[in-house]
């Protein structure tokens, strides 16, 4: 089983999540389950 942690970094002006990595390493991968946590730190997601 091959297992994979991702954090992803907040972009304030798209108001979005930068999720390339998780895109560029499900491109020959299927994913089984997902779970997300979010946080605050310094005032931002």
């Amino acid at each position: 089983m091959l297992v994979r942690v991702f954090t992803l970094g907040f972009d304030p002006v798209s108001e979005r999540f930068e999720d390339t990595s998780i895109r560029d390493c499900q491109t020959d991968k299927v994913v089984e389950t997902g779970t997300d946590h979010f946080f605050i730190q310094a005032g931002r997601p």
